[in-house]
């Protein structure tokens, strides 16, 4: 019996971590974006004082500025949802 109350204590601890995780990311996602509005370009998003070309996908759902790298002079891909930009 002290074993299955161990075992429900040790589950509800685990649980009440996971919820407390996912309020933390939902608040995050939630709240407003701070800082410098992105500018597009090339058809990613370009943030002022950063290097590089971001999908923007990635930012508008995740809050995650992932960076893009150039497949050639017209097309470019998400370094993590491997989404392609560009001119057709």
């Amino acid at each position: 019996m002290n074993i299955e109350l161990l075992d429900a204590d040790n589950e509800i601890a685990r649980l009440r971590a996971e919820l407390q995780k996912k309020n933390e990311e939902i608040s995050r996602l939630k709240a407003p974006l701070t800082g410098p509005k992105p500018k597009m370009k090339w058809g990613c998003y370009e943030f002022e004082g950063e290097t590089g070309l971001f999908c923007i996908p990635c930012f508008r759902t995740k809050g995650e500025k992932n960076p893009t790298t150039s497949l050639n002079t017209r097309f470019r891909r998400c370094s993590v949802c491997s989404r392609e930009f560009g001119a057709l």
